[in-house]
């Protein structure tokens, strides 16, 4: 591997934050989610949001005089079935692999997009709060 690829790979390394989770006895997948999907997710977090705020002032005129309940469940559904929004996702979460990240997310593609799924819903819906269209008004 050319230097510039490992110099490359370790300053994406470096820009992630920590997140703790004790991956002892973990298959292979399981630990790719906890060891990079979560920690790229906490990186990108201000991302997301924003990319999801987007597409729902975009798409949902209407959210805003939606009940937390509706609101939840067009989130939900946003992230899965939006094929558009779901590529961007993960073109936003892909871009920050290392070249052997990129390796094993193309061996395992199918797996982990079925797991990075929950894992954006989570993320979105535990701060749909800091969502423009669900922001406070005065």
């Amino acid at each position: 591997m050319p230097s510039d690829a490992s110099s490359r790979d370790a300053d994406l390394q470096a820009l992630r934050p920590v997140v703790p989770v004790d991956t002892d006895g973990a298959q292979a997948v399981e630990r790719f989610q906890h060891e990079v999907l979560r920690p790229i997710l906490k990186l990108q977090n201000d991302v997301i949001l924003q990319l999801v705020d987007q597409f729902v002032q975009k798409y949902h005129t209407d959210y805003e005089r939606r009940s937390d309940t509706d609101r939840r469940a067009i989130l939900r559904n946003l992230l899965k079935q939006d094929s558009k929004l779901k590529r961007f996702l993960f073109g936003v979460m892909a871009g920050l692999f290392t070249a052997e990240e990129f390796a094993f997310y193309l061996a395992h593609e199918g797996e982990l997009r079925r797991r990075m799924v929950p894992l954006l819903i989570q993320r979105v819906d535990d701060q749909r709060h800091r969502l423009s269209a669900t922001a406070p008004t005065s």
